[in-house]
């Protein structure tokens, strides 16, 4: 398995992410030359989960020991047939090198020394034959690390055309860089509180931030969630899901107004947070440009926020790269895992070292 002194590879990335729309799957292939690392993307789906995994995942934060642990098997099995279909359906059967698991967060307490993702990287090996790389976060928390973000390696060598990133997915993060200088954290929540609020219409997402647009800004409410903890925390800094569903919602819960306000109103408030973050550090990185990608990318209202609120050059990219920007830097960290190199950033995560995380299943 070990190829360090290879320049090809194919692998297979794998992402689930707080938004719990489901398994995001790329296959790509990766080539290192003098002039750096470039990629062509091979294959690409999203497998949504069935109402019933979704609600398992929900509630596996609360679920006994015994419980969760079934949980992390079944679901690495689940995801190792997943991409058993995805190879044949696809052809690339033979070609695949490694397959980078990042699982799905159940638990993240990094000031308590722990973070776990389960989907069996044991399983995943085991049905595909292919060497699989899991538990991307562990490393980095022990070495006194937020295990968050893991993104910025793939940014620095995959898309040198940027110097910030911004990716919107139940939870925004945004990176900025220069040269082996990075800072990157968790800005604020994402899309988790506005599924949340179109959820009690019935609808699963605002598509294109159309309820939003038709809601008015409740001022009031803006203010209170300026008041948000997580707010408070010096970077590094990670959030979870779970400090959005205990403190953040039931700020908007207990606002007055329609669910249109309180979706404009905290559309509103999640593009000033990012613009802060950009102002922030825009000179220090010559910040010009901005990607954004996740599924935030497709909220037409909220992107315009966002560039109402920021004078640099906001992009969202193609399609493929919007939706599965992090499953790709899961393919490239398993890669780096195999060449035994650095994957985890010190600078972005607040660990005392730079780290090669993931555990390696074969």
């Amino acid at each position: 398995m070990e190829k360090s002194n290879s320049h090809q590879y194919t692998a297979i990335g794998l992402m689930s992410g707080t938004s719990l729309d489901g398994l995001d799957i790329i296959a790509v292939h990766f080539q290192k030359s003098e002039s750096g690392w470039t990629f062509d993307i091979i294959a690409s789906d999203s497998v949504p989960y069935s109402p019933s995994s979704r609600e398992k995942l929900v509630h596996a934060p609360t679920m006994s020991a015994a419980d969760l642990m079934q949980l992390h098997i079944d679901y690495g099995q689940w995801i190792g047939k997943i991409v058993v279909d995805f190879i044949n359906n696809n052809g690339i059967a033979d070609t695949i090198d490694v397959i980078g698991s990042h699982g799905h967060t159940v638990l993240h307490q990094p000031q308590k020394g722990y973070t776990l993702q389960i989907g069996s990287g044991a399983d995943i090996a085991t049905l595909t034959g292919i060497p699989t790389v899991c538990d991307l976060r562990a490393n980095d928390v022990a070495a006194g690390g937020q295990g968050a973000p893991i993104v910025p390696i793939g940014e620095r060598y995959l898309f040198q055309d940027y110097n910030a990133f911004l990716n919107i997915g139940g939870i925004a993060n945004i990176a900025f860089h220069n040269g082996n200088e990075v800072t990157a954290y968790d800005v604020c929540p994402g899309n988790t509180p506005l599924n949340e609020l179109i959820g009690t219409l019935g609808f699963e997402f605002d598509k294109g931030g159309l309820f939003a647009g038709k809601g008015l800004i409740n001022e009031s409410l803006l203010s209170v969630l300026e008041q948000f903890s997580f707010y408070q925390k010096e970077g590094p800094r990670s959030l979870h899901t779970d400090l959005i569903l205990e403190e953040f919602m039931p700020m908007v819960a207990s606002a007055d107004g329609i669910v249109a306000d309180k979706l404009a109103t905290v559309v509103e408030h999640i593009a000033l947070q990012i613009s802060k973050a950009i102002q922030q550090h825009k000179e220090q990185y010559n910040v010009q440009k901005l990607m954004v990608t996740g599924g935030g990318a497709f909220n037409i209202f909220l992107i315009e926020r966002i560039k109402a609120h920021t004078d640099v050059t906001v992009v969202v990219p193609d399609e493929t790269i919007v939706k599965f920007k992090e499953a790709l830097i899961m393919a490239f960290f398993a890669i780096k895992r195999i060449r035994g190199e650095v994957n985890c950033l010190q600078a972005v995560t607040g660990a005392q070292k730079d780290t090669v995380g993931g555990a390696i299943y074969s």
